[in-house]
């Protein structure tokens, strides 16, 4: 016969091995004991009940879940099934789900957590064997019970997921990875509602993000590289409730080239991603307006690039096949070459944002007339652009001012090899450009550099995957939060998020923790 002490010998639980342990003072509802099974109750730490677990004389058991779909404790998952006692601890945050098997069995799905010592953490994913439990419902039970604490967000039902499929993006393997086994047995197990779009043109993303019912939708998730995330961007903001619009998450899978969204969220790899997509955890993050007046409005959530960073990307379009390695051999080939490029920049220094805030309140409380064209014309729609409007109300849109407002800042742009703004660190996922850069600091950091000899500028792209290249003294780095590009000299693109723009100047504003994005 059974015993209280044996059954939790044959679960190989105890109070002090773990945050989840069998109950080690029973009551007659708690345990109940006959020649067959005894029935112990499972709880965690903090005193929560997780559920019932009846142990068999074969050392074999079956789960029942707690009654309450929205107790979710932080544990460890520990079993043993049939007759070979098997430890299987797993940590609670690591869980995505489960998946019913057989007529009234289950399977536990995880995601490993990285190693500590992983520079570019990725995740692994596992399933544990079948538990059987007493009927096809309490199987059924058990499922829910599990995907509600894992990956539904304590909700009663399941997170509602878009997915646009961008099948050109990099190597043209999207559509295959998406439909990996390891992908759609995560989503499977989270027991996600996705809705599964595909791209056919340039430009698709954005018109389906437009069409997007935002009540029938909790997370946005592009499946390609950093310009299908560029393009849902702009449907994203393009609409006339874009307020409403950028409270909805997205996220990238990725399969792209650079993959920097992913980089800068933590999805090293498309498990990683597809298991941050299950847990929902959310970040907000700035977007930069991009304008080339009169009409043109662009929303970036990555870089605006000018010279050498611009080149190793567009100057490599043919190199795709090739994946993240163009980027490198690009950027070989343009320190070599040894060229550079000129422009007009001026920029708003982070520190003096604040004091030109409070002069243009007092000006538009005055009532003053502007002198320059503004934007406020232009762009009704969209976020507001304080910042530019102060701007051009003193300046004109046509000559470069020979004299700034106050605040603004030139940057000798006679003579650059590279220029880029950052609004996050990664610009793709082994070029770490800008470390410094947040994704949430309501600024950009305008990294910049003078031509450099061919040593030192092999030395800056070796250091650059680290982010060491800013100890050199040939990198500059300011933190803006407004700026003006005006490009002079030929041979080179003016690309935003990896999508070339009109070769003309650009006015570039921050808006602060504007989108949510779904992190590792």
């Amino acid at each position: 016969m059974l015993t209280k002490k044996s059954a939790q010998e044959a679960l190989l639980l105890s109070p002090e091995s773990s945050s989840l342990y069998v109950q080690s003072s029973y009551d007659s509802t708690a345990s109940v004991e006959d020649d067959s099974f005894v029935e112990l109750r499972l709880t965690a730490s903090c005193g929560g009940v997780l559920g019932r677990v009846k142990v068999f004389e074969d050392a074999s058991f079956s789960f029942s879940p707690h009654e309450d779909p929205t107790f979710k404790p932080d544990l460890l998952y520990q079993c043993c099934c049939g007759g070979q006692s098997i430890d299987l601890q797993v940590p609670g945050q690591d869980v995505v789900g489960a998946t019913v098997e057989g007529e009234r069995g289950f399977k536990l799905w995880f995601c490993r957590s990285p190693s500590k010592h992983q520079s570019k953490p990725v995740r692994k994913l596992e399933c544990s064997q079948v538990f059987q439990t007493g009927s096809a419902a309490e199987a059924k039970r058990c499922q829910v019970t599990l995907q509600q604490s894992a990956s539904w967000g304590r909700q009663s039902r399941p997170r509602r997921v878009t997915v646009i499929i961008n099948p050109k993006s990099g190597q043209g393997r999207s559509k295959a990875m998406f439909h990996s086994p390891d992908i759609q047995s995560i989503f499977k197990a989270a027991g996600l509602s996705l809705t599964v779009w595909e791209t056919d043109r340039p430009g698709h993303a954005s018109e389906m993000v437009k069409q997007l019912d935002l009540a029938a939708c909790d997370v946005l998730v592009t499946v390609g590289g950093d310009g299908t995330v560029h393009e849902a961007l702009q449907g994203l903001l393009g609409r006339p409730d874009w307020q409403e619009a950028a409270k909805l998450p997205f996220a990238m899978l990725p399969t792209g080239s650079g993959n920097a969204l992913a980089a800068n969220t933590g999805m090293w790899d498309v498990v990683t991603a597809a298991y941050a997509i299950c847990k929902g955890r959310i970040r907000s993050i700035d977007i930069v307006s991009v304008l080339q007046p009169p009409s043109t409005r662009f929303y970036a959530f990555l870089s605006l690039n000018f010279g050498l960073v611009s080149n190793l990307d567009i100057g490599t379009e043919n190199l795709r096949w090739m994946g993240n390695l163009r980027f490198t051999l690009g950027a070989i080939q343009q320190i070599l070459q040894g060229k550079t490029h000129q422009a007009h920049i001026a920029v708003l220094p982070l520190a003096q944002a604040d004091t030109v805030l409070q002069h243009a309140a007092v000006d538009d409380s005055a009532g003053g007339e502007v002198e320059g064209s503004g934007l406020r014309g232009h762009h009704p729609e969209g976020p507001p652009l304080p910042l530019l409007d102060a701007f051009l109300s003193q300046t004109s849109s046509s000559a470069w001012p020979a004299q700034l407002p106050d605040g603004w800042e030139n940057v000798d742009g006679a003579a650059l090899q590279l220029c880029a703004a950052c609004n996050l660190p990664w610009l793709d996922t082994s070029f770490l450009l800008a470390p410094d850069a947040e994704m949430d600091s309501g600024c950009l950091d305008l990294i910049y550099t003078g031509l450099a000899g061919k040593l030192e500028g092999l030395q800056m792209m070796t250091k650059v995957e680290t982010g060491s290249h800013m100890g050199m003294s040939l990198v500059h780095c300011k933190k803006v939060c407004a700026l003006v590009l005006q490009p002079i000299s030929t041979g080179t693109w003016l690309v935003l998020d990896g999508e070339t723009i009109p070769y003309e100047r650009v006015y570039a504003e921050v808006h602060k923790s504007l989108c949510q994005v779904i992190v590792a």
